[in-house]
């Protein structure tokens, strides 16, 4: 209604002011009491140095979707490196050949945290399993110089890690290559038909 009175007594204003400043006073009550302090300067005086209470803002969902992916790239990482190093501390072992398990399920949890960035799964298992074998060959040069021949050395230092390092980034790239295209199917709305193909043209 145009002739609605939008202005409030000074009495007022000051018995409401208390639940504004706590919070609790509705919408329509705070906006007739900023209205009145806006021309009012007794009950500017008066409210002086008080704060009211501004509730807080409700997180946007885009700042909300950003922590929840960061959540789940860290979550995804930390499972995908946790199989890595099992799978590296098995290496050499009688349990080696879970590693035809563990690998893939590692890869594949890197692809789903990584999302369009997965082809670096595989990749990052490749140098941490590198330089794991690595550094163990080196350090059993080191320990135990005179073991073996300078060819048996070099072999065990460069080619051994490389050949294992490359099964097992080809293990994890099954998984990944796995993950996404479950990723990519599960995507699809249901009951989505595939576009049909006319040779000849839409028709």
């Amino acid at each position: 209604m145009s002739g609605e009175r939008t202005d409030i007594p000074c009495q007022v204003c000051l018995d409401l002011w208390p639940l504004v400043c706590d919070g609790v006073a509705s919408e329509e009550s705070c906006r007739l009491v900023e209205d009145h302090l806006a021309h009012c300067p007794s009950c500017r005086a008066e409210t002086a140095g008080e704060t009211p209470f501004l509730p807080p803002s409700p997180p946007s969902d885009e700042r909300v979707l950003a922590a929840l992916r960061r959540r789940l790239l860290a979550g995804g990482l930390l499972l995908a490196g946790l199989g890595c190093l099992v799978g590296l501390a098995i290496t050499y072992s009688a349990n080696m050949f879970y590693n035809l398990l563990l690998l893939p399920l590692a890869g594949a949890a890197g692809a789903l945290a990584l999302g369009r960035r997965w082809p670096w799964a595989p990749l990052g298992c490749f140098g941490l399993t590198y330089l794991w074998l690595f550094l163990r060959a080196g350090w059993e040069l080191l320990t135990s110089p005179g073991s073996m021949r300078w060819g048996e050395g070099l072999s065990l230092l460069l080619f051994s890690p490389f050949l294992m390092a490359l099964i097992y980034s080809l293990l994890a790239l099954v998984g990944a290559v796995i993950a996404r295209l479950l990723a990519f199917v599960f995507r699809r709305e249901p009951g989505d038909p595939a576009r049909p193909h006319h040779p000849g043209g839409a028709k």
